[in-house]
């Protein structure tokens, strides 16, 4: 009789094992396609933004600073466009200042300045502009499942250094009739303006706002959103 269990319980094994190796083919080949982040380094940047009030003629005395993150959605010979959170640009102190400055860094420590060329702050969204080729992510023409994985990378809390970038990922939780998504993603501030991309490498939405009592439920402006914005602005 022992000898009787221990064969059923080897066939029993040796069935769970062939069905795992069978029937979850699909799942083998996502984790092996994925197992790597797919946000491109090259297209995020590191985003600061200056504000300045005029203290004296012709002196301007810096007033606040603040980090966000942005990614490359369009790239020509002389310039490129960087997506990110429309409050990642303009706040209250950037109404009250008289002058605002954009400085953006790449993945590799490259310094260059920016300057506003779109701004929707009802969906969260502005476009920067920098004279300076990239290499840009793709928009999804895909819409997402609940459930379905996603990745964003950038510089929560503002903590950047030349050739480093953090990487994450989650899941896709839903959109609601406003045109916000949701998802399982951590998230701080230095986050916002951060792309969220789905397992092939592709924008879906922004990092906007995480809920106050679990940073791990995060916000962002979905294609809806998005596809008409850059329609006006990314060009």
């Amino acid at each position: 009789m022992k000898n009787l269990h221990l064969g059923r319980v080897l066939l029993l094994l040796a069935s769970f094992i062939f069905l795992i190796s069978c029937c979850n083919k699909d799942l083998a080949v996502e984790n092996f396609f994925t197992k790597n982040s797919p946000v491109k380094n090259q297209s995020i940047y590191f985003v600061i933004k200056k504000d300045f009030i005029e203290t004296a003629p012709d002196e301007l005395t810096q007033i606040a600073q603040s980090t966000g993150t942005g990614a490359s959605v369009l790239s020509t010979k002389t310039h490129s466009n960087i997506i990110t959170a429309g409050h990642v640009c303009y706040g209250i102190i950037s109404a009250m200042s008289n002058h605002t400055t954009y400085t953006l860094y790449d993945f590799n420590g490259r310094e260059t300045n920016a300057k506003i060329v779109g701004l929707d702050l009802e969906s969260d969204l502005c476009l920067l502009k920098i004279q300076r080729e990239s290499k840009p992510i793709r928009i999804s023409g895909t819409k997402l499942s609940s459930g379905d994985k996603v990745f964003y990378a950038g510089y929560p809390l503002g903590i950047y250094m030349p050739g480093s970038l953090h990487h994450f990922q989650g899941y896709y939780s839903g959109t609601d009739p406003a045109s916000f998504s949701m998802f399982s993603l951590p998230a701080a501030p230095g986050s916002s303006g951060s792309p969220i991309v789905n397992k092939s490498g592709d924008l879906i939405s922004v990092v906007s706002a995480v809920t106050a009592d679990f940073d791990n439920l995060t916000i962002g402006a979905s294609l809806e959103r998005i596809g008409p914005f850059l329609a006006e602005y990314n060009h």
